[in-house]
């Protein structure tokens, strides 16, 4: 979206029109909910504003979306969790390599290949595929 006059990011990200309006809750109140009326029961107050992209600076009007916000906080909710657990399975598969790593050249350096090392290796390749699919 192109700069409008007198605007300016705020802190949390969002585009802002003087001291306290919100640009793209202006742009979903003219051009989705006025012109809507029958699809939104609620007065406006009542709605929040979705970002599509998640880029909260782009105001077009096809990347906004008008929800309630319990649906709009469901959506976040999930977004977090999905990150969160990306994250935590990117830590498990980093700590499990690792820690399986340093044991097998340890019993490859004292007990030489035998059906124990072979075992883990296969469990490690079969885990790292795992945790790269899960990451994709």
């Amino acid at each position: 979206m192109t700069k409008m006059e007198n605007t300016h990011e705020d802190k949390k990200g969002y585009i802002r029109k003087g001291y306290s309006t919100l640009v793209h809750r202006q742009i979903a109140y003219h051009q989705i909910y006025k012109n809507n009326r029958d699809k939104y029961p609620l007065p406006f107050s009542k709605y929040q504003v979705h970002h599509r992209d998640k880029n909260k600076q782009n105001n077009h009007l096809d990347n906004l979306v008008l929800i309630e916000r319990e649906s709009h906080e469901k959506i976040h909710k999930k977004e977090i969790r999905e990150r969160v657990s990306k994250n935590a399975l990117a830590f498990l598969g980093v700590l499990f390599v690792g820690t399986f790593g340093s044991i097998l050249m340890y019993s490859f350096i004292f007990n030489g290949i035998n059906f124990w090392n072979v075992g883990l290796i296969i469990f490690s390749i079969w885990f790292g595929i795992l945790v790269y699919k899960k990451l994709k």
